[in-house]
């Protein structure tokens, strides 16, 4: 393919340790700066999952010879760099993978806790037509997990149109509303930690992946802001969020 830049392609450990490093990165807005800076594309390859739903076949990618045998090189690009998805596609579908149709609103892997998420990490892109391009498919995969909870017969296909309409504009202003704060926030977190300057990003994204970053700083928003993301149904159609 004819990328400007070049394609980088993160393939960390498959265990949580691994995962939660890359999880960091894509949370913090370093890897949402690397391409306006490198023209790079960045991606995230996993490795096999063992078939139990959780941790990878092998714990990282130099594991994967005695996995994959003779045919490593062969295999490691097929299943595991030709699988590769765009970094942020990846970490919209580990933030959906958290859903729990058994959590109360509000809780982590709540409906609403997984709209919260997906609002905090729009709004670490700080051009809103990167925002407004990401949301649409988002909203898409949101209707999808309220489909899976419920009767989907119960639910015209307007009704779900009107509903993922609905999800995307009030994510979408969310987000930007977000975006102003965690902008304004992060110059002072930059500043107090000491990332001024050049070599910035290298620095953070070091510190991020060596797990001394504070995911704290990256949440001092709103908790509340969308509660109720997941909008009653009165006459088929959703209720305006306020």
């Amino acid at each position: 393919e004819n990328v400007p830049g070049g394609r980088i392609i993160l393939c960390m450990d498959g265990d949580d340790a691994g995962q939660n490093a890359v999880e960091r990165l894509c949370s913090s807005n370093i890897l949402s700066k690397v391409p306006n800076l490198n023209r790079n594309e960045l991606y995230v390859a996993t490795l096999p999952s063992d078939g139990k739903g959780k941790e990878a076949a092998v714990k990282d990618p130099s594991d994967y010879v005695d996995y994959a045998g003779t045919e490593a090189r062969e295999r490691f690009q097929e299943e595991v760099l030709g699988d590769a998805l765009p970094w942020d596609e990846w970490y919209v579908a580990r933030i959906l993978s958290k859903h729990d149709v058994n959590a109360k609103d509000g809780t982590p892997g709540s409906f609403s806790d997984i709209c919260e998420q997906v609002s905090t990490f729009l709004a670490t892109f700080s051009n809103p037509a990167d925002r407004t391009r990401r949301v649409y498919k988002i909203a898409d995969s949101l209707v999808d997990l309220i489909a899976a909870e419920e009767d989907v017969n119960e639910r015209s296909a307007s009704s779900l149109g009107m509903l993922r309409v609905q999800l995307e504009s009030d994510i979408l202003n969310m987000s930007s509303r977000k975006a102003g704060v965690r902008e304004a926030m992060e110059r002072r977190i930059e500043r107090m930690d000491g990332f001024v300057g050049e070599g910035a990003t290298a620095s953070k994204m070091e510190k991020l992946t060596s797990g001394d970053g504070d995911d704290d700083d990256d949440r001092k928003m709103s908790r509340s802001a969308l509660a109720k993301a997941k909008p009653p149904v009165t006459d088929g159609a959703p209720r305006q969020i306020p």
